[in-house]
């Protein structure tokens, strides 16, 4: 209690009363939304975890350690923010102290500052998750992906690197680094003399980077199982198509080091693996990648999405105030209801980008624009 007086000790006594029940409303929707998502998560994989070796609170330990802040940054978070201002503020208007505090010389406006301070702070935590935190820990959320679901591997993937040499994998697993049934086409730029350019091209069962610390990039791509293709694309200098030996078509290898400037990342980052890289990270695809609309998305998302802890207090806690809401349990599911459809706007932006309809940065800040401006406009009629 001494050290909470020390810390608030810049704040006046009924902004450390409203920050109190604020965080005292945090506390048990946080309790309430975690404990709820982790009891039906586990219900519906009760059967993965019973089967895993080892006590099964250390399993659940393991799992939830991981997928936590995983749920907080991109679901929960905003969710509980707003719910936690909505009951605080309900509980204030029931309580009738909300009235007191008015006649105390304080607006609404001024009544809700603590809650949007701690509102800001929040946002700049879920900053630090996502760049920081997150990306630190996602080959452990893939492993913990991978257990509760049996199904991590992207499909169909399309590549080409810098040289345009192309790369096609029917499944790739990220957390293995390891695509299955790879296709490679190498296309050497035509000769000096003239003719066609030069083609090769590689299949091969797998497709493996092979982490080597003492290499530029810190690793090569493998074919393992393979072969390359003879007849079609060598010819000789009479123009005639070159046979393998033993007239094969193919020439078998086991292993074959490619070279090439595609990573890892080039991979994990089709569809939706760009979800737990940081600034940084998505900043080294943007130079190397052509295609690059969902990148550019989550780039800017990174920054817009964290002020959803803020944007949706300005849309929510006018309905307390305006409203006259004394009812918890109504107040909690109006802030699921606007979180939902934040979520729902959120993901018809981002699939709007994905066809080109609208462009990276408008798809990652218009939800922001938008319910932010709606928030400022029930803010504007507040009768304070």
């Amino acid at each position: 209690m001494r050290v909470w007086k020390l810390l608030t000790s810049f704040m006046s006594v009924r902004d450390r009363y409203v920050l109190e029940n604020y965080l005292y409303a945090y506390f048990i929707c946080a309790l309430s939304f975690t404990g709820l998502y982790i009891a039906t998560d586990t219900l519906s994989r009760i059967g993965k975890f019973l089967d895993a070796p080892g006590p099964l609170a250390k399993t659940l330990l393991e799992y939830y350690g991981v997928m936590l802040p995983v749920a907080y940054t991109y679901y929960l978070g905003p969710m509980l923010t707003l719910s936690a201002g909505m009951f605080a503020l309900t509980l204030l208007n029931r309580n009738n102290e909300l009235l007191p505090l008015k006649c105390s010389g304080m607006s609404l406006y001024r009544i809700v500052a603590p809650i949007f301070a701690v509102g800001l702070g929040f946002a700049v935590l879920t900053f630090i998750l996502q760049e920081f935190v997150i990306p630190s820990m996602k080959d452990e959320i893939r492993r913990v992906y991978a257990f509760a679901h049996k199904k991590t591997a992207k499909e169909a993937l399309l590549l080409e690197d810098a040289a345009g040499t192309r790369f096609s994998v029917r499944c790739y697993w990220p957390l293995e680094k390891c695509g299955e049934s790879a296709r490679v086409v190498f296309r050497a730029a035509a000769p000096a003399g003239g003719g066609a350019a030069v083609v090769r091209e590689y299949v091969a069962d797998f497709i493996v980077w092979e982490a080597a610390s003492e290499m530029p990039r810190g690793g090569l791509w493998a074919l393992k199982r393979g072969r390359e293709s003879v007849r079609e694309y060598r010819y000789d200098e009479r123009g005639l198509p070159l046979r393998a030996p033993d007239n094969k078509l193919w020439i078998e290898y086991e292993r074959l080091a490619l070279d090439t400037d595609l990573l890892p990342e080039d991979f994990e980052t089709e569809g939706d693996g760009s979800q737990y890289l940081s600034i940084a990270e998505l900043s080294r695809q943007l130079e190397r990648r052509r295609y690059a609309s969902p990148l550019l998305v989550k780039l800017h998302q990174h920054w817009a999405y964290p002020l959803t802890h803020v944007v949706l207090l300005l849309l929510g806690l006018p309905f307390v105030l305006n409203q006259n809401n004394r009812n918890v349990f109504l107040g909690i599911l109006v802030s699921c209801v606007i979180c939902v459809a934040f979520y729902v706007v959120n993901a018809m932006c981002v699939e709007l980008a994905g066809k080109g309809t609208l462009q990276p940065l408008v798809s990652a800040w218009l939800p922001v624009l938008i319910f932010t401006g709606l928030g400022a406009v029930l803010f504007d009629n507040l009768k304070t």
